[in-house]
């Protein structure tokens, strides 16, 4: 992929998730009622309001007190930072990698964005199975889950066709 279009291709997936997660945070936040779930499949999959202050699957109340709050958002800000530099600049990358690493991006400047600007991220999709801890969380989550399985899935394929040649 030439350099502009990988540019703009990476532009693209980054303000495409960005525009998704908070239309669909806004939609929450003024539609969504705060006292009871709507439960979409029974025992399974609700709507749930829910603020989460703690960070990427709540890691950062495992920090020390001093590295929280906006040194951990400046550090992952500078890091977004150069890995959309990398996307943009890494002629070789797979494609799905090149998806995937923008996925990531997408997702987590979206969740970035809330924490700068509310102190919270918004989560709202209430997952929960028997035998399963309850996960909530948001469209921005997804974006970087299904990033990271299309990264490493790319990297993966890449590793076996050197192997196979």
């Amino acid at each position: 992929m030439k350099s502009a279009k990988r540019t703009l291709f990476v532009f693209l997936i980054i303000f495409l998730c960005i525009g998704a997660d908070q239309l669909t945070k806004k939609i929450v936040r003024s539609d969504l009622p705060r006292t009871r779930p709507i439960v979409l499949v029974k025992g399974l999959l609700k709507l749930d309001y829910a603020d989460n202050r703690g960070g990427v699957f709540v890691f950062e109340i495992l920090l020390p007190q001093k590295w929280r709050g906006k040194t951990v958002t400046a550090a992952a800000a500078l890091l977004l930072g150069l890995i959309i530099l990398l996307l943009t600049i890494s002629g070789r990358l797979p494609f799905l990698c090149l998806l995937g690493i923008s996925l990531f991006c997408g997702g987590s400047l979206s969740n970035l964005i809330d924490r700068i600007a509310l102190g919270k991220v918004i989560d709202f999709v209430n997952f929960s199975a028997a035998g399963f801890e309850p996960y909530i969380f948001n469209l921005a989550d997804v974006a970087i889950a299904t990033g990271i399985t299309l990264a490493m899935l790319g990297a993966v394929i890449q590793v076996v066709r050197i192997v196979l040649r």
